[in-house]
């Protein structure tokens, strides 16, 4: 690998279809964004923009805080931005929770809590959050692609902002490498490098992979002649499209085929497209392990995300009630 700039490595995959309730309960249509770690010789930093109440970006993103909630002795309490009370977002949170008997979702949620609720369309953009607090992240769909995101929030003392990082995609260079060891290319200032492929134990795999039969171990190496955003990757099949789900032997699972899964409730036949770091450290690269057959994968595209990172002010702090 050549020496530089090294960045920081992501293997995308997209929510397919906005399920009712999060935090793994709608799985495998809850697909996540794994961010996986390098040793951080130097990295661009994304502009920082801190709006209150809603955030608009270039590409079709909006975010835009709606209110707080708080769980007391298994009933959602809600309050909108001004601190008005807002039953009828309680009562939809009650009503999902309530379609899913056997999470134990409310076991998990600590006392006191806090819930900052946004709504949010990303259009090509994606988020990734800074932080969260203590217990579950749950959603909530709505019209046209939308969601209702209630993300967990520490309590004591409350947050009363959000911040989070949006990758601008539609302004962000973009190219596709075959995953084959030695392929290489140059992306903006970014060379990435495939390094050595190759299939590992799935002993002691990371938690994204526990159901997989088969693991693969992937380096790629990414130096830059200035600092750059995070390399972005996404698994390309025969047809040109990304891998968001595979099956335990790592065959890629088609959208038609996900939503079949999802209507039959076998959550367990496909699990999300995963890339988890290993704790090697190597100069300039990155290695993962993937759920993925790479013999399955066409190509993989890779962009240099440029990034922003939001901070919506202005969600109010409430009395807890008992």
């Amino acid at each position: 690998m050549k020496s530089g700039w090294v960045s920081t490595f992501v293997l995308s995959s997209v929510a397919l279809a906005a399920p009712a309730l999060w935090d793994g309960l709608a799985q495998p249509l809850l697909m996540q964004f794994l961010p996986i770690p390098l040793p951080l010789l130097g990295t661009a930093k994304p502009e920082e923009i801190s709006v209150a109440g809603r955030y608009d970006g270039p590409e079709g993103a909006h975010v835009e805080g709606i209110g707080v909630c708080q769980f007391q002795l298994g009933k959602a309490e809600c309050w909108n931005m001004d601190g008005r009370a807002a039953p009828d977002l309680a009562r939809r949170i009650d009503d999902e929770i309530a379609k899913f008997p056997s999470s134990h979702l409310l076991d998990r949620i600590p006392s006191p809590n806090r819930f900052l609720a946004y709504r949010q369309d990303l259009g090509r953009d994606t988020i990734t959050f800074v932080s969260a607090g203590p217990g579950p992240k749950l959603g909530l769909a709505e019209p046209r692609g939308a969601t209702i995101e209630f993300e967990p929030v520490m309590a004591d003392p409350p947050e009363t902002s959000l911040t989070f990082i949006i990758s601008d995609r539609g302004h962000s260079p973009s190219k596709e490498i075959a995953l084959r060891e030695g392929a290489e290319t140059k992306v903006g200032d970014c060379h990435v490098e495939i390094g050595s492929i190759r299939e590992t134990s799935t002993q002691n795999a990371p938690i994204p992979l526990f159901s997989s039969t088969h693991i693969w171990r992937i380096v790629v190496g990414a130096t830059s002649v200035r600092p750059s955003g995070p390399v972005d990757l996404q698994f390309l099949d025969e047809a040109g499209a990304t891998i968001i789900a595979v099956d335990p032997s790592g065959k890629p699972v088609s959208l038609t085929e996900l939503k079949k899964v999802a209507d039959s409730h076998q959550l367990t036949y496909a699990v999300p497209a995963s890339f988890a770091a290993t704790n090697e450290v190597l100069p300039d690269a990155c290695a993962g392990v993937t759920n993925v057959d790479p013999k399955r994968v066409k190509s993989v595209r890779v962009t240099i995300l440029k990034q922003r990172r939001v901070t919506i002010t202005g969600f109010p702090v409430v009395e807890h009630t008992h």
